[in-house]
């Protein structure tokens, strides 16, 4: 079986294309990833994804720009049981709220440090 050189998952065969791909890569979901180099998330890339309910995708990149390793794997956690469930539970959300709301203000900072530039 082939696996995906990003996630480790098994990828699958395309029907038209037949060419591998992995499931993750559809929704563009190996940017989340802890092992991908992205550039540093933007005020705008934020917003633009809460207004596409993006909010644990947000969470996640918020913890991996400014948190701890600890909080991290937390996160990653509360991600991956998002996605493969579908639905967040409460526990889960409260503890996603509490992370992205600690370091949403370090990328506003941020994110006004730049435009004064």
């Amino acid at each position: 079986m082939t696996k995906c050189k990003v996630c480790n998952k098994p990828m699958r065969m395309g029907r038209i294309k037949k060419k591998w791909f992995c499931t993750n890569n559809i929704y563009n979901w190996h940017k989340y990833l802890p092992e991908c180099t992205r550039p540093r998330l933007t005020l705008e890339e934020y917003l633009k994804n809460e207004n596409i309910n993006y909010h644990t995708e947000n969470a996640l990149l918020l913890v991996k720009q400014y948190g701890t390793k600890k909080e991290l794997e937390e996160m990653i956690k509360i991600f991956n049981n998002h996605m493969e469930r579908g639905h967040i539970l409460s526990e889960e959300q409260k503890e996603r709220y509490e992370l992205s709301n600690k370091y949403y203000q370090n990328l506003v900072k941020e994110s006004v440090n730049l435009t004064n530039v």
